[in-house]
């Protein structure tokens, strides 16, 4: 099964985000980003939330690019739809940039635009973990599903005795 991610940035950090969806792409992990599944005329708002709810992470880049009202709102905004849905966020925190409140209580990375692909192969790292517990999950309730499931047949089967 396929690892989502929604990665929340600054369009100005474009290049960053495609660098990191190609790394993403070589370790399985399929990338949402905003500005290629948004569609003219819809609001944002339901957008989001729609592809957060697709994600099973959401990295959002905390970076010098933005510093910028509408971003900052933006930012909120998918922050808190995540924080709603309970879903795992992945702070990427530009070097010399400070975290915001929201998230000073995840772990997160720093990133230094002059080398980051290194930054790009710890979150690859982090996202593989983060996918293997999802599919540890799913093979537990699986399990626990055929074990219920040949509970009943048993319990059907011993009616028909």
């Amino acid at each position: 099964m396929t690892f989502k991610v929604f990665i929340s940035s600054n369009l100005k950090d474009e290049k960053i985000i495609h660098e990191m969806k190609e790394t993403f792409s070589n370790h399985d992990i399929e990338t949402i980003i905003l500005s290629e599944q948004i569609s003219m005329g819809e609001p944002i708002s339901e957008q989001i939330n729609q592809l957060i709810d697709k994600s099973d992470c959401i990295i959002i880049i905390i970076g010098k690019n933005g510093d910028n009202t509408k971003t900052q709102s933006l930012l909120a905004l998918e922050m808190g739809l995540a924080i709603g849905k309970k879903k795992v966020i992945l702070p990427l925190v530009e070097k010399d940039v400070d975290i915001p409140i929201l998230l000073q209580d995840k772990k997160y990375i720093i990133y230094d635009r002059d080398n980051p692909r290194l930054t790009f192969e710890k979150v690859s790292q982090a996202l593989k973990d983060l996918k293997i517990e999802k599919d540890k999950r799913n093979l537990i309730g699986g399990i626990i599903l055929l074990g219920l499931g040949l509970i009943i047949l048993d319990a059907l089967g011993s009616k028909e005795e």
